[in-house]
């Protein structure tokens, strides 16, 4: 099982302040604990030694894509049964939004929203994400982080 702490930690990571201002109004009613990010980089150097209860990823992220790190993370035994949000951009291009959809499904995210979030349910499907399940991927706690060592290095070599 799963163990879950008294306050779940969120991961959150939205290059745009306001969204994730507006996720911390909408799942303040639960007491989680959030953790925030504005890029790919922050998230990835977070998780290198971090597993958060749940993470809501932007699929547009600057840096590394939430979609990339949802990948990432599905890979690692350590991260894989963490639950993955991906909001995804709202629906402006239909074209472009169904190829983000199957990307998503892709990567194996668990849960796709479409910003701005402005849906009463999202706490709700939450919670519901983080209720205890049965999972032996998480009786290693250090899994092999080295797909985000990885990524970091490339990361680091690059001209941002």
């Amino acid at each position: 099982m799963r163990s879950m702490s008294v306050n779940p930690t969120i991961l959150v990571a939205d290059n745009e302040p306001l969204h994730r201002d507006l996720i911390d109004m909408l799942l303040s009613p639960d007491d989680y604990q959030l953790v925030m990010f504005g890029d790919g980089r922050q998230v990835l150097e977070y998780l290198r030694h971090n597993t958060p209860e749940a993470t809501i990823l932007a699929a547009d992220l600057p840096l590394v894509s939430g979609a990339d790190i949802c990948s990432k993370m599905k890979s690692i035994k350590r991260l894989a049964q963490v639950p993955v949000v991906l909001t995804l951009p709202p629906h402006d291009n239909l074209d472009q939004d169904d190829k983000t959809l199957e990307f998503a499904k892709f990567v194996k995210a668990d849960l796709m929203l479409h910003k701005p979030l402005g849906d009463k349910n999202v706490r709700e499907r939450l919670s519901r994400l983080l209720s205890p399940q049965d999972d032996t991927a998480s009786e290693n706690p250090t899994g092999d982080t080295q797909v985000i060592e990885e990524t970091l290095r490339k990361l680091e070599g690059a001209e941002i």
